[in-house]
């Protein structure tokens, strides 16, 4: 799954919201739009997706929880499109939000977990995605996520991936670190010195750092939020650590990356998505890729 260049891997949410109070609207930004951004060389500007949506259920797990305009994406062809033209699609799985996370699994159940994943999500009779990411927030308890990881790798075949969102885990990585394809980091924020030495720390407990991706969050700086400006993205896609070349760029996320949500650069009145101003954090991040 490696590549000889930096990698964009991209979220996409089912909907986001702009605006607020009774102004605020969901905007879908449908999933094969990832389909419309390519480098100079031609090729598409993301390779890996990671879908949102997903979580698990309070009363044990799983089978887990779809939101509707997700369901639609696994199930009317738009993934296939998107493998089709080489992009890596990865189901984002979070915590139930209420009683139910990665690390609340019983060691009893973790068979029947993994055969989960691998008929309903991973296996071509299911919704034959390319892997798993953790997004082990809500609840936070991470009692057996080491195990669930450790049960995933040896159950799921070699070729699918085992992502992470890294999030102040650092105590964990040392027994993860093997077990996981790539992670991305995701402390968000406009201080690129801060992100680097988030860097540094995953690499010193066990990561290589052609294992990781530093997380961008799209968005205006000045609405707060963690927000993270063009020109710090550009700065963190062209930063190279001195242990190693880093996998690539995390983006949160494709969907919020739109003209409408961030109005910058230049919000022109009764534009929508899709126009020249959207997605120009990504943009951005791929012009440093392209080495213009």
């Amino acid at each position: 799954m490696m590549s000889n260049r930096q990698m964009l891997f991209a979220y996409w949410l089912p909907t986001v919201g702009i605006g607020s109070g009774s102004t605020k609207q969901d905007v879908h930004v449908p999933l094969t739009d990832v389909l419309n951004y390519r480098r100079s060389d031609g090729t598409l500007q993301i390779d890996v997706v990671n879908l949102m949506g997903c979580t698990f259920l309070d009363t044990g797990g799983y089978p887990l929880n779809f939101d509707p305009l997700l369901q639609a994406a696994l199930t009317d062809g738009s993934v296939q499109q998107l493998q089709q033209a080489g992009i890596k699609v990865i189901l984002t799985i979070q915590g139930s939000g209420d009683s139910f996370g990665w690390g609340s699994f019983q060691d009893d159940q973790l068979t029947g977990f993994v055969d989960y994943l691998n008929t309903q999500i991973l296996g071509a009779g299911g919704f034959g995605l390319d892997g798993i990411d953790i997004d082990n927030e809500w609840p936070a308890t991470n009692e057996n996520l080491i195990a669930t990881v450790q049960a995933m790798r040896q159950g799921m075949p070699a070729d699918k991936a085992i992502s992470k969102a890294l999030w102040e885990d650092e105590e964990q990585i040392p027994q993860l670190a093997s077990l996981l394809t790539w992670g991305g980091i995701m402390y968000y924020g406009d201080y690129a010195p801060s992100l680097e030495q988030a860097f540094g720390t995953y690499v010193q407990q066990g990561m290589q750092p052609s294992q990781l991706t530093i997380g961008v969050n799209a968005g205006p700086v000045a609405q707060g939020g963690g927000f993270t400006s063009i020109g710090t993205a550009q700065t963190l896609a062209a930063w190279q650590p001195a242990t190693g070349a880093k996998l690539g760029m995390m983006l949160w996320t494709f969907s919020q990356d739109i003209q409408q949500f961030t109005a910058d650069p230049q919000n022109q009145p009764g534009l929508m998505w899709r126009n020249a101003g959207d997605h120009s954090w990504q943009q951005a991040i791929i012009a440093v890729f392209d080495g213009s």
